[in-house]
């Protein structure tokens, strides 16, 4: 009789192990990045800007996209003409098909290009990007002016 309760509780015990790791692992790749991610304009596409993101935490980081342009929902962009002006934001994008995973390793760099319409709209206004990172965590470019 005491056999099969020592086996159910080393099989429980096992499962709460499992459990436990799995989880540690879960929360670690959601963890926000420590250190620095800098991301910058770096000049006009035909559909939308480039950025320059640059790793400077000290883990990898992760987004969705296809290539070098990042998947549509994970950017927002938000322009204005005048310091005093409200801002505009594009409206939300419905993308079709599956995103790929892009990987940052620290102290790596990547050339992002962001489908937005609105810079080109908003030419010596100013402008951020925000991009949402797996995990969470948004970085947010330097202000710019498209030019």
């Amino acid at each position: 009789m005491a056999r099969p309760r020592l086996r159910l509780f080393g099989i429980g015990l096992a499962f709460l192990l499992a459990t436990a790791t799995l989880c540690f692992i879960v929360i670690k790749a959601a963890s926000p990045p420590s250190g620095y991610i800098d991301v910058t304009y770096d000049g006009m596409s035909s559909t939308g800007v480039y950025l320059k993101l640059d790793n400077r935490s000290t883990q990898t980081i992760y987004m969705q996209g296809t290539g070098d342009k990042i998947w549509p929902e994970i950017p927002i962009t938000t322009c204005t003409t005048f310091i005093f002006s409200s801002p505009a934001s594009d409206p939300p994008y419905f993308a079709d098909g599956s995103p790929s995973i892009i990987k940052i390793a620290p102290g790596g760099q990547f050339r992002l290009n962001v489908n937005t319409t609105l810079p080109a709209q908003y030419k010596r206004g100013r402008c951020h990007i925000r991009v949402r990172l797996l995990g969470g965590t948004f970085v947010e470019s330097h202000e710019f002016t498209p030019q």
